[in-house]
């Protein structure tokens, strides 16, 4: 069975604590765990703590949506290049079968409650020149008696660095579609990664 590493690291975590919070026109790059992601005018970056890994955050000064997300999820031992299309295929695939509600419903277990998918459809490659798909699921939850509907857009890719080190970049935008900007900013992390060594 194809297991994929660090599936979705969606929005759930928006209680990962910010070690570090700093305005774009700061500097030119932020620098974390040997890359150094291009500043982008109107954002603010943090470092969060997302389960056990740590992550740099990207999101539209003052706000909590749209933002980019972008962890570490296999150091690269002894894996010197990852096949990144099969894997997003693998992933979108995952997504659209059966498997894919009750692994977007434990994904968010943890802020959520028990949850269960009442809609889901995934868009393949929606960022040009970015391998990556997006879930767009709508889930009815329950947690300490209550229920409420839940609503996700979460943008998954997989980049590697030249020495095979395997990135895993998303971008939670539950409210707005994909702009430019946010296409731009999807981009500059990828190729950020790409370029790292």
């Amino acid at each position: 069975m194809f297991r994929i590493p660090r599936i979705l690291a969606l929005a759930v975590v928006a209680s990962g604590a910010a070690l570090v919070a700093a305005p774009s026109q700061a500097q030119t790059a932020w620098p974390f765990k040997g890359v150094d992601f291009p500043k982008s005018d109107g954002w603010c970056v943090k470092r969060a703590q997302q389960g056990d890994n740590m992550a740099i955050e990207l999101r539209h000064c003052g706000t909590d949506y749209p933002y980019l997300s972008a962890t570490i999820v296999d150091p690269g031992q002894g894996q010197a290049d990852w096949d990144i299309a099969e894997m997003t295929v693998r992933f979108a695939d995952l997504m659209e079968g059966p498997e894919g509600g009750p692994t977007f419903a434990s994904a968010i277990a943890g802020v959520y409650g028990d949850c269960e998918k009442t809609s889901l459809t995934v868009d393949r490659n929606p960022v040009p020149g970015v391998p990556g798909a997006t879930v767009t699921a709508s889930m009815s939850c329950s947690k300490d008696g209550q229920t409420q509907s839940i609503s996700f857009r979460n943008f998954t890719s997989y980049v590697q660095t030249r020495s095979g080190v395997l990135w895993c970049v998303t971008f939670d935008y539950p409210d707005t579609d994909l702009s430019d900007n946010d296409k731009a900013v999807i981009r500059s992390a990828a190729d950020a990664i790409a370029a790292a060594p």
